[in-house]
């Protein structure tokens, strides 16, 4: 039964259509994305009886937003959760921790993103002096450093953010407070069978990932390159049923691809791309990164608003370059 069921998922994945699906958002690197998809659904066994349809909905969705399902790069997760409606296993997509780590240090707007572990009895209080939020030990003193805490033995969850423009942020969660806030914003996944929350060797990085959520929700992500960042937020971990109705199955051989030529509502014209390029062009000469821009699927507006964060670099290195 596990040997048919991964063949008819590896069916429905590699089904001409599905690899158009995959090449739309990941050109040549389809195929590699799929293979390393069936290598996360061969390790799980819960995934295999996932139907094909929505294996292909979840990893078409990590694939969308760059991040592997790879179990070995922890990125991204398919969850297999059970349909009550339809009697079958369904698998969802969830971002892993380091997923989200890894959407945002790709903005390149953070010089610093930090999820510590500390000990029961420790919390975070407001100097009323300063006006800054310092940690204090059991016995109320402030410290300097971070003791040495396993993941698993934490009482609390420190999350620290420092952007390349000097805005901090801090957040302090107790472990009970972390799962208050997954229970009330999240009661169906949580408490469901396959849940992260319940598997021991999960649970630590579903509490890290709730801190970085909040961390990151105090961020600016308002630039073209914060796109898939902020679609990761907003995936959660709830069951929900999945539309499976726009997958294709293992004998849909016809292949169409998943964007056609006016599905973009408002494309970027000939004039300001070459404004785009010519700016770009200037940033690498004074070695300051950009994003890769897809110009089919990239909207005008879009473009507009990173070509105005792109330009303020740009204008500050050719200024400090000729002060130099």
């Amino acid at each position: 039964m596990t040997n048919n069921s991964i063949i008819t998922i590896e069916q429905a994945l590699f089904n001409p259509q599905t690899i158009a699906k995959f090449e739309s958002v990941l050109d040549k690197g389809a195929k590699p994305y799929i293979r390393s998809v069936m290598i996360a659904v061969e390790a799980d066994y819960k995934l295999q009886q996932c139907t094909p349809d929505s294996i292909v909905i979840a990893s078409l969705r990590a694939a969308s937003l760059q991040l592997s399902c790879d179990p070995a790069v922890k990125q991204a997760y398919m969850i297999p959760y059970w349909n009550g409606k339809k009697k079958v296993y369904e698998a969802k997509f969830t971002p892993h921790y380091l997923g989200l780590y890894a959407l945002a240090v790709r903005t390149n707007k953070y010089s610093v993103i930090n999820v510590t572990p500390f000990p029961a009895g420790w919390s975070m209080e407001l100097d009323v002096n300063s006006g800054d939020q310092v940690i204090v030990n059991e016995e109320g003193k402030p410290v300097v450093f971070a003791p040495r805490v396993r993941p698993q033995d934490a009482g609390a969850w420190y999350g620290y953010l420092r952007t390349t423009r000097n805005f901090v942020k801090k957040v302090w969660m107790t472990k009970e407070e972390i799962h208050d806030h997954a229970r009330k914003f999240n009661a169906k996944g949580y408490n469901a069978d396959g849940s992260l929350w319940k598997n021991p060797d999960q649970v630590h990085t579903m509490e890290m990932k709730t801190v970085l959520r909040e961390l990151l929700n105090w961020a600016d992500k308002s630039g073209y390159g914060d796109n898939t960042l902020r679609e990761a937020l907003a995936e959660t971990e709830e069951v929900i049923e999945v539309t499976a109705s726009d997958a294709p199955t293992a004998n849909n051989e016809e292949a169409q691809p998943i964007h056609a030529e006016n599905d973009n509502p408002d494309p970027i014209d000939d004039g300001a791309w070459e404004k785009w390029t010519a700016l770009c062009q200037r940033a690498e000469r004074l070695s300051v990164t950009h994003a890769e821009v897809n110009r089919e699927t990239t909207t005008k507006s879009d473009l507009r608003a990173g070509y105005m964060e792109l330009q303020e670099f740009v204008e500050q290195a050719e200024y400090q370059a000729e002060a130099a």
